[in-house]
């Protein structure tokens, strides 16, 4: 039995020290309620586990969890929330989509779908299979949503014919590769994907293409065909490229000042020249000799910076939507960017810069809130040192004064058992190992 309380003590040492999720790795920490409009809204597949810090099966995931995130990263979003802290969140979600927590870990996914009315929803999908990350990695790619449209010589004509960009897979798999379902996902209502076989030589032949696979793009009556290397980054660069921009389409994108009439600005042009002229009869001519303070561009410069790396100063996120990004300069993006320590290192037009911010957006970030550098991780675990530390002493005391509770138990059973009339019925021993808190050690093993 002292060797149970150890593992279990040494369990716990380890959650204190180290945590389940940090949010600088490939698992999204939903803490906070704009996640869940960034799930409903979402055109990607979400997996969502459900966890408390102090199950033994949760702590057993944890490990697989993490590697899922990482394979599955850019193709579907892989999440975790705590259910001891943000029990919230968790009922929020519940109500929502209508299931029941009856035991941690709980695992559900969640597929986007249109409703009715053309709105984006979830529909959840209960997860009971092996809690392994290949388990985990082969359901969540069965799961994944396809927006793209499966083309043909016949239908190719159809398919350059929608209003949005257009972009082609010419490919010899049979089915959609998860890359190209991500991005379809991504550039939904911006750009209209396809996929083609390289079997149709009919079509291949129209199309002018002979090494496969290819990707070829149709926007503003002209062809452009990819030359980069097979992979998610330098495609979806590719793309973004072409695409339309978000909520372009979309007149509540549009925030465009209504232009002044003429017959307006000609008044206000009257009336600043009527206040001018009244200005000049009521001065005193002596007021010219007064000489005018010099202005101080600097200082004003800073004093109207509202991106100053101050937490004070620093821009909300949640303030900023595409439109507005796109009317700021791109020193201004820069520095949002540099504030919430989140350069976008491979950012090269502007759109991608849009990109990076509203990714950062759904973060959840706050103004005082700001991605972790190097150099405060690592102050930060020096922070975290000395209180772990005390833990550590105090969980090593404890098992100290359990060993000697152990012994002196043993001792006393010794005592009464070389006595041939016991003065105490055995039944009323306490043995010191059937405690209430032991409970969740037998439902460990």
């Amino acid at each position: 039995m002292s060797a149970i309380r150890l593992v279990t003590l040494l369990l716990a040492m380890a959650v204190c020290c180290a945590g389940f999720y940090s949010k600088k790795g490939d698992v999204i920490v939903v803490d906070n309620s704009r996640y869940l409009d960034t799930i409903e809204q979402s055109n990607f597949l979400w997996l969502l586990e459900i966890y408390r810090e102090g199950c033994g099966y949760c702590q057993q995931l944890t490990p697989h969890w993490q590697s899922v995130a990482g394979k599955l990263r850019r193709l579907v979003r892989v999440a975790a929330v705590n259910i001891e802290i943000h029990q919230h969140l968790v009922q929020s979600l519940m109500t929502k989509y209508d299931f029941q927590v009856q035991g941690v870990p709980t695992i559900i996914l969640l597929k986007p779908k249109l409703n009715s009315k053309g709105i984006m929803s979830k529909q959840r999908i209960a997860y009971n299979g092996a809690r392994t990350a290949a388990a985990l990695y082969k359901e969540a790619l069965s799961h994944m949503p396809d927006y793209s449209t499966f083309v043909t010589a016949a239908s190719l004509e159809r398919f350059q014919a929608t209003p949005l960009p257009q972009a082609l897979l010419i490919s010899h798999k049979k089915t959609t590769p998860p890359m190209w379902k991500a991005l379809s996902s991504k550039y939904r209502q911006r750009m209209h994907l396809g996929l083609a076989s390289a079997d149709n030589s009919e079509l291949t032949a129209s199309l002018g293409i002979s090494d496969v696979p290819a990707i070829q793009v149709f926007a503003n009556n002209s062809v452009h065909s990819y030359k980069g290397g097979v992979n998610f980054p330098e495609i979806d660069f590719f793309l973004l490229d072409h695409a339309l921009a978000k909520n372009k389409s979309s007149p509540a994108g549009k925030t465009k000042p209504k232009p002044k009439s003429k017959k307006a600005s000609s008044s206000n042009a009257d009336k600043s020249k009527a206040d001018k002229s009244k200005a000049d009869k009521g001065t005193d001519k002596t007021a010219d000799k007064t000489p005018k303070k010099a202005k101080k561009p600097a200082s004003k410069a800073k004093s109207n910076n509202k991106y100053s790396k101050d937490q004070n100063q620093r821009v909300d996120l949640a303030t900023l939507g595409r439109a507005k990004l796109e009317t700021m300069k791109l020193k201004e993006l820069r520095s949002i960017l540099d504030d919430y320590n989140a350069p976008c290192r491979g950012c090269i037009e502007k759109e991608h810069y849009v990109d990076r911010v509203l990714e950062l957006k759904e973060s959840g970030l706050r103004p005082t809130q700001r991605l972790a550098s190097p150099a405060d991780t690592k102050a930060k675990a020096k922070s975290k040192f000395v209180p772990c530390s005390k833990r550590v002493k105090d969980l090593e005391a404890k098992l100290a004064a359990l060993e000697a509770e152990n012994e002196a138990l043993k001792q006393k059973m010794d005592d009464s058992n070389s006595q041939t009339c016991s003065s105490e019925p055995i039944g009323n021993v306490d043995h010191g190992f059937l405690a209430e808190d032991d409970e969740d050690v037998i439902e460990f093993i």
